[in-house]
C-alpha cells in the first residue's frame, strides 16, 4: 500500500483469484479489504459482517475479486438482499 496511493480496484483481481484458489481466504479478503480502500471505494463496503460489497452496484466494478460476477447474457433480472440470511438473492423478471 505504501507503493501505490491509488490503485484500481480490477488490478487485484488476479492475486485475489489466485488466494482464493490456494484456499488463502482470510488473506484474500484482508488484501480485498485493503485495495477497496486505496481505490477509494471503502464507502461502498456492506453491512459490518456482511460478505456483500456494492450492493447498490455504484463501483460499476465487475467480474473479479469480491465484485458481483454476472453470466454472460444475464438479462431481465432482480437484484435484492435476503434480510434473514443478509446474502443476495437473483428473481427473474417478467
Amino acid at each position: 500500500m505504501a507503493i501505490h496511493p491509488w490503485l484500481p480496484l480490477r488490478d487485484v483481481f488476479p492475486l485475489i483469484g489466485a488466494l482464493r484458489n490456494n484456499k488463502r481466504i482470510a488473506d484474500a479478503r484482508r488484501i480485498w479489504d485493503q485495495a477497496v480502500i486505496v481505490s477509494g471505494m471503502a464507502d461502498l463496503q456492506g453491512p459490518p459482517g456482511s460478505v456483500l460489497w456494492d450492493g447498490g452496484f455504484e463501483s460499476g466494478v465487475t467480474g473479479g475479486g469480491y465484485s458481483w460476477l454476472f453470466p454472460e447474457g444475464l438479462r431481465n433480472m432482480q437484484f435484492s438482499i435476503d434480510a434473514q440470511e443478509n446474502t443476495p438473492e437473483i428473481v427473474p423478471c417478467g
